[in-house]
């Protein structure tokens, strides 16, 4: 069996498949790449939304986080400013507290003082009139009434002396 090929069935093969390439070509090649190249056009905006997108995502990212720097920088200085203050008012308060224990110290010296001078100044006198009274009795008036006094007032702030 020999191919028994002719001219016009050449011919006629090549014009079928030339009919055929162009009727596929127009039916489905044609619209099957202009759907990839429009799909391929979609994906690649999608590309470039979603790069503008995680780009916008970091910036924002970047300056919630600048934010939250600032705000927590801020949160302590307010905590150190509030420490700060609370320390220097508990300061204020120890000293505060000390200078009146100073000034209620001082007061019950001077209180005492003014105390320890009025008891001895009514003992001076009551210990001035008992010795008059006792030196009276026992000198039966040979000696002045006042010169007694002050002899005994003389003794009495000598002692005193003595004991300080």
């Amino acid at each position: 069996m020999a191919l028994d090929l002719n001219i016009y069935d050449i011919i006629i093969a090549i014009i079928n498949f030339l009919v055929l390439y162009i009727i596929l070509n127009k039916i489905l090649f044609k619209p099957l790449l202009n759907h990839i190249s429009k799909r391929n056009e979609e994906i690649k905006n999608t590309i470039e939304e979603n790069k503008k997108l995680r780009k916008q995502l970091e910036e924002e990212k970047s300056h919630n986080q600048l934010q939250y720097d600032k705000q927590k920088k801020e949160i302590q200085e307010s905590i150190d400013m509030a420490k700060l203050k609370l320390k220097e008012n508990y300061q204020e308060l120890i000293k505060n507290a000390k200078e009146k224990e100073n000034q209620i110290y001082k007061d019950n010296i001077t209180r005492m003082k003014q105390e320890q001078t009025k008891i001895i100044k009514e003992n001076k006198e009551t210990i001035s009139n008992l010795s008059i009274e006792i030196a009276e009795k026992i000198l039966k008036n040979t000696i002045d009434e006042n010169k007694l006094k002050e002899m005994t007032d003389k003794f009495i702030d000598e002692a005193i002396e003595n004991e300080k």
